[in-house]
């Protein structure tokens, strides 16, 4: 059984060009059936849609049928299904689309709709993260808060058992400076001076010394954050000026790599002008035949670069075959393009033409010192 739909209101999706999947399960189909293996829901179950289907009618043809139960069977026209569907927890960031914008989503075909779509569904998830993880720092400041009250209604009648035991302490004392008042005779126009009486100035409802004997002072607690508001629009904007930054970021490195590649071969250009005759003549005899690598070694030093630290060498120097070997190591050394990376282009050009002909040459020396091999 063929299932054809398109979402409205959706980029990329038209009446003209639907959608369209198979379904493997015998007629009548339940709506719940459906939904277990329609393809958005697949992809991202927590969506939410309003699902209308074709049904045939008499009098019109056929009709458009709104299902939402799950154990409502789904209307079948000409053996197919044929749906609408509304996506019901976006509707805020449905656009509206003209003929000539529906028109350019269209032809981005099925490959721009589907990267469109997973950017949203990352968005959303990373807008989901954020709301989760402020929701859970609410909660943990509501806790704090309440064990905080919890603490705070304890703590007086720990002060209060603090007291009582001071207050023990300090009797004692007391009825022991009765007995020992017959001993000392006092004047009696002195006043007697209460230790624990507040001083002038002091106020009274000030914490006296007895009570600080016993209970110190609470300390203060800790006024925790208001919670902090999300701004749903704030983060979609910042997403939006960051993706637009790596963009131009991307798009300034892209012209200095084009800058530097056109300065390359304009450089390369150049010196191919300029050298190319002069290593062809030194490469090539009159007769346009490949000079051998005794006679390149020899007069290399004619088309090598001013700087060059090749020293000249003659005919003697190069007459046995491992004095050839050294001395095409040594010229190795001077001109291998991998040497000379961070060189001029007129340099780098002129060692690679010399690289190669010596090197290819070289390669015909080793043969004929070997023709058995």
């Amino acid at each position: 059984m063929l299932v054809t739909y398109f979402l409205q209101g959706e980029p990329g999706e038209s009446p003209d060009q639907p959608n369209a999947f198979r379904l493997k399960v015998s007629a009548p189909i339940l709506f719940s059936q459906f939904l277990k293996v329609f393809p958005p829901l697949q992809s991202d179950p927590r969506a939410k849609f309003h699902f209308r289907f074709r049904a045939v009618d008499k009098a019109c043809g056929y009709v458009w049928v709104d299902v939402t139960k799950l154990d409502e069977e789904v209307p079948l026209f000409k053996g197919n299904i044929y749906a609408k569907i509304l996506r019901t927890d976006s509707l805020h960031a449905c656009q509206r689309f003209t003929r000539l914008k529906r028109k350019k989503a269209l032809d981005q075909g099925l490959e721009g709709a589907q990267a469109a779509l997973k950017a949203r569904h990352l968005q959303r998830n990373q807008e989901d993260a954020v709301s989760q993880e402020a929701a859970k720092r609410h909660q943990q400041q509501q806790q704090q808060q309440e064990q905080e009250q919890k603490e705070q209604q304890k703590q007086p009648k720990a002060q209060q058992q603090q007291q009582k035991q001071a207050a023990s302490i300090v009797e004692p004392a007391a009825s022991t400076n009765e007995t020992e008042g017959i001993l000392f005779d006092f004047d009696s126009s002195v006043e007697a001076v209460d230790a624990f009486a507040p001083t002038k100035g002091e106020p009274k409802n000030s914490v006296n010394a007895k009570d600080s004997i016993g209970s110190p002072p609470a300390p203060e607690q800790p006024v925790a954050p208001a919670p902090v508001e999300l701004n749903r629009a704030e983060l979609v904007a910042k997403r939006a000026a960051q993706v637009e930054e790596n963009v131009q970021r991307a798009l300034e490195e892209k012209h200095e790599r084009d800058d530097m590649l056109q300065k390359e071969s304009d450089g390369m250009e150049t010196a191919r002008a300029q050298h190319d005759l002069t290593l062809t003549e030194w490469a090539f005899d009159a007769s346009k035949k490949k000079r051998n690598v005794r006679t390149l070694l020899t007069t290399m030093q004619k088309v090598l670069w001013t700087g060059s630290k090749w020293k000249e060498i003659g005919l003697g120097d190069v007459l046995q075959a491992k004095q050839v070997k050294l001395r095409y190591r040594k010229a190795m050394l001077v001109v291998h393009p991998d040497r000379l990376a961070g060189e001029s282009p007129e340099t780098r050009f002129i060692a690679k033409r010399v690289f190669e002909a010596i090197n290819e040459q070289y390669q015909e020396f080793l043969k004929a010192e070997s023709p058995e091999s």
